[in-house]
């Protein structure tokens, strides 16, 4: 796949960034030629059990950018802040979410987590940024940390980001999240 210069960027994580790339496509490239190629095919084989993620449109030739479909909606921790009467809903639907992924048996060639033998998909970064709420319902991004393995730690690794995050500015957030995600 030879990779068209990239819109504007619009996202940024520890690892890649997003970029615009066509009305109905982004491109995810990363910063330290680290490869996309294991996080497509997990995206593929999860998307292909139902469970919601963006599509995978193609990865470059030297597995450092992926073109994906773009999902529009906001992320659940942005939907609590603007909304913060539907975070145990949003809580729910986060739940739900583990509970689904733990349920596709994972593929051997994924790596084991690094604690707790299992044979259950983890996503291993599940939590509220990395879910996004759309009109169709809740997709799940950003996928370059799944494994193999026990579904209790997957969970326990989203409690240990959540109660280590930065609660977002405002005194409606601090009020929702000390209440709210305890």
């Amino acid at each position: 796949m030879a990779v068209h210069p990239p819109g504007p960027i619009i996202a940024s994580g520890r690892d890649a960034d997003i970029f615009e790339y066509g009305p109905h496509s982004v491109l995810k490239r990363s910063r330290h030629q680290k490869s996309v190629v294991i996080e497509a095919r997990v995206m593929d084989y999860v998307r292909g059990q139902g469970y919601p993620v963006p599509a995978i449109e193609e990865v470059s030739d030297d597995g450092w950018d992926l073109v994906m479909q773009r999902v529009d909606g906001r992320s659940m921790i942005d939907t609590v802040s603007r909304q913060p009467w539907t975070i145990r809903r949003q809580g729910s639907v986060l739940a739900d979410l583990h509970r689904r992924l733990h349920e596709i048996p994972a593929p051997d060639w994924l790596p084991a987590a690094p604690f707790g033998a299992g044979d259950e998909l983890l996503h291993f970064d599940l939590h509220p940024l990395n879910v996004l709420i759309t009109a169709a319902g809740p997709v799940v991004i950003d996928w370059p940390n799944v494994v193999r393995g026990d579904g209790a730690g997957d969970v326990a690794l989203t409690w240990v980001i959540m109660a280590a995050a930065e609660v977002p500015a405002g005194p409606v957030m601090g009020t929702v999240m000390g209440w709210g995600w305890s």
